[in-house]
């Protein structure tokens, strides 16, 4: 079929280059790593370069780093605008424990490198997130990524860390619905625009978003989440009309 009935189709040519492909790019502690990293750079030119000649209408994300790298980022970032090689859509892995204290970081910084390049805001998806255990299938630790992605506007997809055939830990045997699947499926009938929610503090335990739907006249709130299974916590919801 013609290429402008297919432009949902999104390249994604490298999948966690810093830890697959070109292991040590990140670790700047060492002059070594400095080829390493400039491989990446001309490898991601070379073949940005050629599905552009292949397809000139599909959209190419990337870097798809297994972390968010600061200096990492703004290095390729600065590679791609130099070299007019910049992905349509700006993707990374979270997936350990500093994307509870460090998400809001990690988006601002990308925001302040396209912001410093003269760079227009590029969508952006997390596009393997949640911890190898304890998150799956868990509705109360799955609130902190959602409440983030959220808060930020921007796309995320589950890791696949489970079995098979168990959607990410969302079904168990027979396609039972888990709690992880319940909560997707609420946060997925929210209608409406989102509303602010406020925290105890920004990266606490407890997390929430809102949405409030003005021609129903109705306001929905999810609210929940600990970074581990053992947490507790108490609280009051003040809803604002």
């Amino acid at each position: 079929m013609p290429l402008t009935e297919i432009e949902v189709y999104v390249y994604v040519p490298f999948n966690e280059p810093d830890w697959i492909w070109y292991g040590g790019m990140g670790d700047y502690s060492s002059s070594s790593n400095d080829a390493i990293r400039q491989q990446f750079f001309n490898d991601w030119a070379t073949v940005y370069s050629h599905i552009r000649s292949i397809d000139s209408v599909s959209k190419i994300a990337g870097p798809n780093f297994s972390a968010y790298n600061s200096q990492l980022m703004a290095d390729f970032m600065g590679f791609a605008k130099a070299h007019n090689v910049v992905p349509d859509v700006i993707t990374w892995h979270e997936l350990d424990n500093n994307f509870f204290t460090d998400y809001y970081n990690h988006y601002n910084h990308l925001r302040s490198v396209e912001s410093q390049l003269g760079l227009s805001q590029h969508p952006i998806v997390i596009n393997e997130y949640a911890r190898i255990s304890g998150d799956l299938g868990v509705p109360g630790n799955l609130v902190q990524w959602i409440t983030r992605f959220e808060n930020t506007k921007v796309d995320g997809y589950l890791a696949y860390w489970t079995t098979a055939g168990a959607l990410n830990d969302l079904v168990t045997e027979n396609n039972k619905a888990t709690g992880g699947w319940w909560l997707y499926k609420w946060y997925g009938e929210m209608t409406g625009n989102t509303v602010t929610v406020t925290p105890p503090t920004q990266n606490g335990s407890l997390q929430g978003v809102a949405t409030l739907d003005s021609s129903k006249k109705q306001a929905r709130v999810i609210f929940g989440g600990s970074l581990n299974n053992t947490d507790v916590f108490n609280t009051d919801v003040v809803v604002k009309a």
